[in-house]
């Protein structure tokens, strides 16, 4: 087979691996932060400058605010207003396969640090991508981490451009990529610990000692190319420190539940990660090639940690993952069997892709089913809430954790009490979960900021409380039953508006079933 022929399977597979990825990001956005980030770009795009203080916050409005994701946001928001719902979807299917292309790179160059050819490198450097899909499939969402894990591997690939080749071009691209993934969002700590294990082994290098020192201090500074400064460069610090899991209210928020405790798949998944990591670590030591495993246990050691200890996602290690699997494939295959092991990727992604983004999309972790991409009406109520922005003439609404954001971006106000983390801290986080189980405290908040509505998800445990509390409440006129989400409005509010019965928001929904909607909550709980 011609040399060309092989660069065209590589190139084939490449793509094929970038599409697999693209298309587990194909499903309805079913994310409620990410409603913050299109309100976050829609204040920049209007304008013109970033936030600094909540707006999003109804108790909490001038909170200060420094939004590290406002990079990402009018990347979206641009994509919402170019192609609304659709184009959301195809923007987070771009990311996935950009993050797939990205690691792509990453491991080609890790390849040839290893000795390998240019042609097998080409060949092998697809396989090593396939660390992402676990970790798409168990957490397909559209959020500001896609763009930063474009970055993070784009880093990955020019510092070790740099170590191979004492390249300067690739370190004015380490340098650039840093200061980008600064204003995308907080991970940029992330970069930090890239740097750290392919630059600290050249320190030992007399001759590559002022380079790397000079480097690492501009990738240390770097960050601080944000709009906020200093206080941007420190927030990922403070932002750590509230996330500390010694209150009880972390227990009740899945992302912050041990990693090893979330499911079955993502405990073998973390499990493998791990795996992976040590045994690339163990290769590239009988290889002799301290440098590279002394970089693999670094990234793969901190990585798999944040992983862990951030309890959000299996993200963090995945990329460390595709890294780890280098030393691996070096080890193994001649021409021949990287052709035909690359050839068979080639056909099984494809099809994997064409499956994974068909009308019901199916993988071995889960299956999901999928009503076109973007915004799915059974995700959000956004047919009650325009009814609600039609009828409402700005009367404040008290929203769910889950819909609060969608409820801001949808109505342009306002609309969810005390539960930003990233503004608010902790103390956030337990007023909000306390409004939602202490009837006598939510009344109160509601006479307080004047609320005549509130939309809960009658489907989650911790709004179960308030849920039953406004259905036998004749204070509380039911008012729409959108999907899973109830929308309750205050009964004197009701009586004294005529557009709520205009706008039909009255007639869409029953007090039965309401509370048959309550009671299959309770019962499904009970199991």
């Amino acid at each position: 087979m011609s040399a060309s022929q092989t660069r065209w399977i590589a190139l084939f597979t490449t793509w094929a691996v970038a599409a697999w990825c693209g298309a587990l990001l194909a499903v309805p956005l079913h994310e409620g932060d990410f409603w913050f980030h299109l309100s976050g770009g829609r204040l920049l795009w209007e304008r013109g400058e970033v936030p600094r203080v909540d707006e999003l916050t109804l108790t909490r409005a001038g909170a200060p605010w420094i939004d590290l994701h406002w990079g990402f946001q009018l990347l979206a928001y641009g994509a919402w207003c170019a192609g609304g719902p659709v184009g959301l979807g195809l923007f987070g299917c771009a990311l996935a396969a950009a993050v797939a292309l990205a690691t792509v790179l990453a491991a080609r160059e890790g390849l040839r640090w290893a000795g390998v050819d240019e042609e097998r490198a080409r060949l092998l450097a697809p396989i090593a991508a396939l660390a992402w899909v676990p970790a798409f499939a168990l957490r397909p969402m559209l959020r500001p981490e896609l763009l930063s894990y474009v970055l993070l591997a784009l880093l990955l690939a020019a510092l070790t451009r740099f170590a191979r080749l004492r390249c300067r071009r690739a370190a004015i691209a380490a340098v650039a990529l840093q200061v980008a993934l600064a204003n995308v969002q907080g991970l940029f700590v992330l970069g930090w610990l890239i740097a750290s294990g392919l630059l600290a082994p050249l320190l030992l290098q007399r001759e590559r000692r002022a380079g790397a020192l000079a480097l690492g201090a501009l990738l240390l500074a770097a960050p601080l190319a944000n709009p906020y400064g200093v206080e941007g460069w420190l927030f990922p610090w403070v932002l750590w420190t509230r996330i500390d899991g010694s209150a009880g209210v972390f227990a009740r928020i899945a992302e912050f539940t041990p990693a090893l405790l979330r499911s079955d798949a993502t405990a073998w998944t973390f499990g493998a990660f791990a795996a992976l990591v040590a045994l690339g670590v163990l290769i590239a030591l009988a290889q002799r090639r301290s440098a590279q495993s002394f970089a693999l246990l670094a990234i793969g050691g901190g990585a798999l940690f944040l992983a862990f200890q951030a309890r959000r996602n299996l993200s963090f290690a995945a990329l460390a993952t595709a890294a780890a699997l280098v030393p691996l494939l070096a080890l193994a295959l001649p021409r021949r069997a990287a052709i035909g092991a690359a050839g068979l990727l080639a056909v099984l992604a494809s099809a994997l892709a064409f499956d994974a983004a068909g009308p019901a999309r199916a993988h071995g972790f889960r299956s999901v089913s999928r009503s076109g991409l973007g915004v799915a009406p059974e995700q959000f109520p956004l047919v009650g809430l325009e009814r609600w922005k039609r009828a409402g003439a700005g009367a404040a609404l008290f929203c769910d954790l889950n819909v609060g954001a969608c409820a801001s971006f949808v109505l342009e106000r306002p609309a969810l009490v005390d539960a930003r983390l990233e503004v608010l801290g902790r103390a956030g986080l337990e007023t909000y979960f306390d409004l939602l189980a202490d009837v006598g405290f939510f009344e109160r908040s509601c006479e307080r900021f004047e609320l005549q509505a509130a939309l809960v998800d009658l489907r989650a445990a911790h709004t179960r409380v308030l849920a039953a509390h406004l259905a036998a409440s004749t204070a509380w006129r039911p008012a729409a039953l959108d999907g899973p989400w109830a929308l309750f409005v205050r009964a004197s509010w009701a009586e004294g508006h005529a557009s709520f019965d205009e706008q039909g928001l009255g007639d869409l929904a029953s007090r039965r079933r309401l509370e048959r909607a309550i009671a299959r909550g309770a019962l499904a709980a009970a199991r």
